[in-house]
C-alpha cells in the first residue's frame, strides 16, 4: 500500500510539472508572438519615419526644380526681350560701320586736287660725270617751302649741239627741306663709257673717242 502511494504521488508530480512546462511553453510562444509584433510595429514605425524623411526630401527637391523652372523660363523671357534690341544694336553698328566705308570710299575716289608743277621748284644745281663713271652724281635743290621727300623727271641728254643722245627717267626718294639741298647718285645712261659731262671732260679725250655733253632736266612731280 505504502509503495502504491509513493508511485501514486510520484505520478502526480510529474503530471504537474508536466502541466507547468506546458504552461511555461505556451507562455514562451505567447511571449515570442508578442515579441514579433512588437518588433513588428517598431520596424513599421522605422519605415514609416524613413518614409516621412523620403518624402520630404522628394518634396525639397521638387521645390528647388519648380524654382530652377522659373528661372529658366524668366532668363527665357529676358533673352526674348533683349534679342529684338541687341539685332537693333547690331543693325544699327553694321550701318554705322557701312556708312563710315563708304564715305572712306568717298573719300579716296574724290579726284584729289593735282599740284601744280612750277620747273624751277625742284632744280639740278651740280652734276658729275667722268668717262670711266657708271654713275652719275647729281645735287637737288629744293625752291619750295615745304620739305619734299620724292621727286620724278626725265633727264634728257645732248651733245654739244643740243641733239638728243638718249633719256633716263627718274624717281628719287630724297627728304630735302625747304630751301636746302642734297645729292644723290643714280644708274648713268652710259655704260659703255663713251661719254663725258662736258664740265668734266678734258681736252684729249676726244682723241680716244669720248663725246661732251650736257643735260636737261624736266620736273614732273613731287611730294
Amino acid at each position: 500500500m505504502k509503495n502504491f502511494l509513493m508511485v501514486g504521488g510520484a505520478l502526480l508530480v510529474l503530471v504537474v510539472c508536466w502541466l507547468t512546462l506546458r504552461e511555461v511553453k505556451s507562455y514562451q510562444e505567447k511571449m515570442d508572438v508578442l515579441l514579433e509584433k512588437v518588433e513588428a510595429l517598431e520596424s513599421g514605425r522605422a519605415m514609416s519615419v524613413d518614409n516621412e524623411e523620403s518624402c520630404e526630401e522628394e518634396l525639397i527637391a521638387e521645390k528647388a526644380l519648380e524654382v530652377v523652372e522659373e528661372v529658366v523660363e524668366e532668363v527665357v523671357e529676358e533673352v526674348k526681350k533683349a534679342k529684338p534690341r541687341v539685332e537693333k544694336e547690331a543693325t544699327s553698328t553694321q550701318k554705322v560701320v557701312e556708312k563710315k566705308a563708304v564715305q572712306e570710299e568717298s573719300v579716296k575716289a574724290e579726284p584729289q586736287p593735282k599740284k601744280e608743277i612750277n620747273a624751277n621748284d625742284v632744280k639740278i644745281t651740280q652734276f658729275k660725270k667722268d668717262s670711266s663713271d657708271w654713275n652719275e652724281i647729281i645735287t637737288f635743290k629744293n625752291n619750295t617751302s615745304e620739305t619734299i621727300n620724292r621727286i620724278k623727271g626725265i633727264i634728257v641728254y645732248k651733245d654739244m649741239q643740243g641733239n638728243d643722245i638718249s633719256y633716263n627717267e627718274i624717281d628719287v626718294r630724297l627728304t630735302i627741306a625747304p630751301g636746302m639741298s642734297k645729292q644723290t647718285k643714280i644708274k648713268s645712261f652710259d655704260q659703255d663709257n663713251k661719254y663725258c659731262y662736258y664740265k668734266d671732260y678734258k681736252s684729249y679725250y676726244e682723241t680716244v673717242g669720248k663725246t661732251a655733253f650736257k643735260i636737261e632736266f624736266r620736273l614732273t612731280s613731287y611730294n
